[in-house]
Order: C-alpha cells, then structure tokens, then sequence
C-alpha cells in the first residue's frame, strides 16, 4: 500500500477537528436531526460540550460541500456473518439489479 492510499484509509484530516468528526459522521448526524435531536445534543454527544451553533453551522458548510462534489463521505465497512469489514463497493451487482440466490456469495 502506498501513501496516498494509507491517508485516504485513514480518513478526514484529524487538524481540522470538528469538520473531520462532522464529516466521519454525517450520515449520522443526518439520522440524529430526523429524530428531531437538537444541534446541543447532537454536540455533546460528538464531544464538543454546549457548542451546537458552530456543530450546526459546520454541518451546513459540510453538506454544502458534499453537495457541490468538494467533499466526500467516507465510506464505511459493513460486517459480514464472519465478522470481517466488507467494502460495499466490492461485489459487483448485475446491471437488471436481480439477485442470484443460488450464488454463495448472495446467502
């Protein structure tokens, strides 16, 4: 594995802190503000106590982002029955979208 492969593993840049929390956990953060939870809650829980103004406006900017293409949700590992992290980019899906039940790798 070369550099630049191990920094994209690695994930969002640590120095930019709230960003790369924000960022690691979009997907939910999104859930949390569909159950209605208020940007102070969702702060304290990602670690930054009694600051869900700038949570908030960093979520916005972050979305921004992602919707511009500038910025990119990681993409994270599912678990298999077996316990390892599956990358949901690797098994290929046929272009009808069907199923092959009889394929081992689809049980």
């Amino acid at each position: 594995m070369d550099r630049l492969t191990a920094l994209i593993n690695d994930g969002p840049d640590r120095r930019y802190s709230m960003k790369s929390v924000v960022l690691s956990r979009y997907e939910d953060i999104n859930t949390a503000r569909k159950l209605m939870r208020t940007w102070n809650d969702i702060a304290d829980a990602l670690g930054f106590t009694g600051r869900g103004k700038d949570v908030a406006g960093c979520y916005a900017r972050v979305s921004m982002g992602i919707k511009k293409g500038k910025l990119m949700v990681p993409v994270k590992k599912q678990k298999t029955s077996i316990g390892r992290g599956l990358d949901i980019h690797e098994r290929l899906i046929s272009k009808s979208g069907i199923i092959n039940l009889d394929d081992p790798a689809n049980q």
